[in-house]
């Protein structure tokens, strides 16, 4: 068996509500496969930055326009120790992620609860770093320098 996470959008998060709120917060307007998401039993919410903050049992699946599917679940009180752990995701801005249900029952796609906040900032987005950036504490005697790159070679234009 499979079981699906899908992790909430920094626009849509909200900190601290109840497992049931994180569960119906992101029970709707999902596109994906239908016949996929048939085959999970549970279902995980993750925060923006991977954190488990709800995990429920899925009840039923229906199916709306466009390929696009929501969800019933209920809170899985046999799981509520996976709460505050994080997940081990790929860096793909889908929000949509299966995994085999043993594997992370197992704890092989779990952290260990004791994994900081901060320590999970790298499946965010980096602000992309300014020359400044790169360069400060550098203390060296840098000066900037015409470099020759050769003759056009192929198709370049010059």
């Amino acid at each position: 068996m499979e079981l699906v996470t899908i992790k909430l959008s920094q626009n849509s998060w909200q900190e601290g509500l109840s497992n049931k709120d994180y569960i119906d917060m992101a029970s709707s307007n999902w596109r994906t496969d239908p016949r996929r998401m048939i085959g999970c039993d549970n279902v995980i919410i993750l925060s923006p930055r991977s954190k488990i903050v709800a995990v429920g049992k899925i009840k039923s699946i229906s199916k709306e326009n466009d390929r696009r599917i929501s969800f019933n679940a209920t809170v899985d009180d046999g799981k509520q120790s996976w709460i505050g752990r994080f997940a081990d995701r790929n860096q793909s801005r889908n929000p949509i992620a299966y995994f085999d249900a043993y594997d992370f029952e197992h704890n092989h796609l779990i952290n260990k609860p004791e994994r900081s906040e901060a320590a999970s900032k790298e499946v965010l987005p980096h602000k992309k770093k300014t020359i400044a950036d790169l360069f400060e504490g550098y203390t060296g005697d840098y000066q900037p320098q015409e470099m020759d790159w050769g003759s056009p070679v192929g198709k370049e234009m010059w």
